[in-house]
């Protein structure tokens, strides 16, 4: 395989996600989450089934500047599901305000991008 097909490949394997969306999870991490170091590299940076540590998260996005998580292709229709249900939950919230108006429309794309690729394993 060439390297250009194994770049391919790799990318192929995962899905960036909205650090906003990360943030509103709370519990246990129902998927593994990774992080990218380069263009065709990915390390774990939660594990599926352990505790949500949302400090470790913030400082990732603040101190670090990182934007994006990633989940891996297998794990994308949970996220999916994840983005829906808190999506629902901040718009049966009384209050609206910058930051859940943000977070909703960053998961109204996310959840379009899912739908426009048709098969999500089809990237």
């Amino acid at each position: 395989m060439s390297l250009n097909l194994t770049k391919q490949k790799i990318q192929m394997d995962f899905y960036e996600v909205s650090v906003g969306v990360i943030k509103r999870l709370k519990g246990v991490w129902p998927f593994d989450i990774y992080i990218k170091r380069s263009e065709n590299a990915y390390s774990k940076l939660f594990l599926k089934d352990d505790t949500i540590d949302q400090e470790r998260v913030s400082e990732y996005n603040q101190n670090k500047g990182v934007q994006a998580l990633y989940v891996h292709t297998d794990d994308y229709r949970k996220y999916t599901y994840y983005v829906e249900e808190i999506a629902k939950g901040i718009m049966s919230s009384q209050s609206l305000n910058k930051e859940n108006t943000d977070d909703l429309a960053d998961m109204i794309k996310e959840l379009s991008d899912f739908s426009d690729d048709g098969d999500f394993c089809s990237k």
